[in-house]
């Protein structure tokens, strides 16, 4: 996946919604982000969903720090 601009990145960081979910890594309220099934949505980021009060824009969001080099995918195993 094509990783955005430094200066997109820089502009990035202003935003209130990415200053937010950084200082919860930060601070040690969040040390990692697992989604949760809803059979009725599909998989949903609750941690993500109080930062933006929107379920449709989790995603959209994640995928917008991780293509900014904020984040890094993985995937776990119980």
């Amino acid at each position: 996946m094509q990783k955005k601009g430094k200066l997109e990145r820089v502009e990035m960081y202003k935003e209130r919604d990415t200053q937010v979910f950084l200082n919860k890594f930060l601070s040690g309220e969040i040390s990692t982000l697992q989604p949760t099934f809803d059979p009725d949505f599909g998989y949903r980021y609750p941690a993500v969903e109080s930062i933006l009060g929107e379920k449709a824009d989790s995603e959209k969001f994640l995928k917008r720090l991780y293509e900014a080099g904020f984040l890094k995918g993985s995937f776990m195993t119980e």
